[in-house]
């Protein structure tokens, strides 16, 4: 898994050496917060959990309206729940290595569309468990049952103001 990680990472950076003499390349940080929940007919009735979601982002103009957009992120996801009298959470951190493919919609006006497409691989560093009830609590290390890798798929608009 470290080395998919470090490969996908080297393979990044020589992606964008490559093409920082022909284009514009910017770099950035990305903060934020992740809801995350479980589903499926055998994870019983979970509550979403808000975690964080932090890392770098680099935008490579290939022309007026396209950019490939690499990034890498430390995600936290999991879920809560209530059952039989036991307050249980799972906790899950990722690094994810989401790359986008970003068109500028090219339209007149202070709204810009930018329409979103790419897939995030994503690593699984750390699973944890923990539970309480009747005052006492435990926490339990589940990363060896759970998956070592996630992929999502993207395809998302988000409208652009300029003033």
């Amino acid at each position: 898994m470290k080395k998919v990680l470090l490969t996908t990472v080297v393979v990044l950076m020589v992606f964008c050496v490559t093409l920082q003499a022909q284009t514009k390349v910017t770099v950035g940080p990305k903060v934020g917060l992740t809801m995350a929940n479980f589903g499926g007919s055998d994870t019983g009735d979970t509550k979403s959990k808000v975690g964080f979601v932090g890392g770098a982002v680099l935008g490579i103009n290939l022309s007026s309206q396209f950019k490939v957009q690499p990034e890498l992120l430390y995600i936290i996801k999991g879920a809560k729940g209530d059952t039989l009298g036991i307050t249980g959470k799972i906790k899950l951190a990722y690094t994810e290595v989401p790359i986008l493919i970003k068109w500028m919609v090219p339209i007149r006006g202070s709204v810009k569309p930018n329409i979103f497409v790419g897939a995030a691989p994503a690593f699984n560093i750390r699973a944890k468990a923990s539970g309480s009830a009747g005052g006492f609590s435990a926490e339990v290390d589940i990363k060896d049952s759970t998956k070592s890798t996630d992929l999502e798929l993207f395809l998302a608009e988000a409208l652009i103001l300029n003033p």
